[in-house]
This record gives C-alpha cells, sequence and structure tokens, in this order.
C-alpha cells in the first residue's frame, strides 16, 4: 500500500498546483492521482495497515509542502522544475523497491526449494544409510547363524562318530571275547576227552573200570571188588 501510495500522493500535490495555470492536462491528472491516493489510504485503514495511512498522510503532506514552494511561471516550464524530477527520483526508488521485492521474494522461493532439495537429499543419505546398515546387520547375523549351525553340524557329526567307533570297537571286543571264550571251551572240550579217552585206554576193566566200560557191561558195583 505504500509503496503505491506515495507516489500517488505526491503527483497529486505535485499536478495539483497547475489549477492556478489553467492546464486542461494537469487539471484532469490531478484529480485522478488525488482520488486514487485517498482510495490507497482508505484500504490500508480498512485492513487494518494504519502504520501504512500515517506514513502515506505524513509524506504527502511533506512533498506538498515542498513543492508548493517551488516558483511555477507557467505550464510550460513544469517539466522542467524540481518536482518533475523529485518525481521522477520518487518512481525510480519506488520501482527499485518493488524490484528489490520481487528478487528478494524469488531468492526466498529459491532458498525454499534449495532447502526442501537439501532436506530430500539429506532424508534420501538417511535413508540409504539406513538400509545399508540393515542389510549388514542382516548379512551379519546370518553369517554367525549359518557358522553355529555349521560347527553344532560339525559337532553331531564328531558325536555320531565317536559313539559309532565305540560301538565297533565294543563289538568287536565283544566278538574276540566269545571267540576267546569259545576257542577256551573247545580246547577245555578236547582236552577233557583226550584225557579220558587216554586214561580209559591205558586202565583194564578189572583195576579201575571206566565209566563208559560200567556202562556197556552193566557190571553191578558188588562185584567190583570181587
Amino acid at each position: 500500500m505504500v509503496v503505491i501510495g506515495l507516489p500517488l500522493f505526491y503527483l497529486e500535490a505535485s499536478l495539483g498546483q497547475f489549477s492556478s495555470c489553467g492546464a486542461m492536462t494537469c487539471w484532469h491528472f490531478a484529480p485522478i492521482f488525488k482520488g486514487v491516493g485517498v482510495a490507497m489510504v482508505m484500504v490500508s485503514a480498512m485492513t487494518g495497515l494504519y502504520y501504512n495511512m500515517i506514513l502515506a498522510w505524513a509524506l504527502h503532506y511533506m512533498f506538498a509542502s515542498f513543492t508548493s514552494d517551488l516558483p511555477f511561471a507557467s505550464c510550460d516550464n513544469y517539466w522542467n522544475s524540481k518536482s518533475v524530477f523529485v518525481v521522477v527520483v520518487i518512481v525510480v526508488v519506488i520501482v527499485v523497491v518493488v524490484v528489490v521485492v520481487v528478487v528478494a521474494a524469488a531468492a526466498a522461493v529459491a532458498l525454499e526449494v534449495v532447502v526442501v532439495v537439501v532436506v530430500v537429499v539429506v532424508v534420501v543419505v538417511v535413508v540409504v544409510v539406513v538400509v545399508v546398515v540393515v542389510v549388514v546387520v542382516v548379512v551379519v547375523v546370518v553369517v554367525v547363524v549359518v557358522e553355529v549351525v555349521v560347527v553344532v553340524v560339525v559337532v553331531v557329526v564328531v558325536v555320531v562318530v565317536v559313539v559309532v567307533v565305540v560301538v565297533v570297537v565294543v563289538v568287536v571286543v565283544v566278538v574276540v571275547v566269545v571267540v576267546v571264550v569259545v576257542v577256551v571251551v573247545v580246547v577245555v572240550v578236547v582236552v577233557v576227552v583226550v584225557v579220558v579217552v587216554v586214561i580209559g585206554q591205558r586202565t583194564e576193566p578189572w583195576e579201575t573200570p571206566h565209566w563208559s566200560w560200567l556202562m556197556v557191561n552193566r557190571i553191578p558195583l558188588s562185584e567190583k571188588h570181587q
């Protein structure tokens, strides 16, 4: 409001002095600027921007008092007077301010875009880092689990092999013992048979009859000592 209202108030104050010259151009332009300037003040007041209204009116009266002291001989030399120079300076300043505001707004928007891009890049980098960390942790856990499984399998295989070896050794020992016992029994039986046969062949029936001889001949025991 101030940016647009200030030059309108000043133009109204400057061009309003042409009413004494009777120039139709100056006379028609002055009320237009004055009406627009007053409208800008009213809009500022209605929107609650009272500081704009106060500043605009203060500058208006300041410029009006400044231009009222300028010597105007006629409407022809008005465009060579200081008031036109001041108006041009004010308009240039207003244009520069508008350009600066627009550039600042564009810069702010660009800065916001840059900030958003930076935030997005940071978020993407953080997400990628988190994903990489999670993948590494999962891989490490899988490797550890696989190593544990391998160790367990090796231990089980070793235990099974040891058990099988022990069983085989026990079976072999049992078989050896059985074989030894059988051999011993056979040897003992053979020895006993041989001894009995040899003794039986060397003994006469009336001296020391053998049990087999007694069984075959059925000699009563009473006749043994006769």
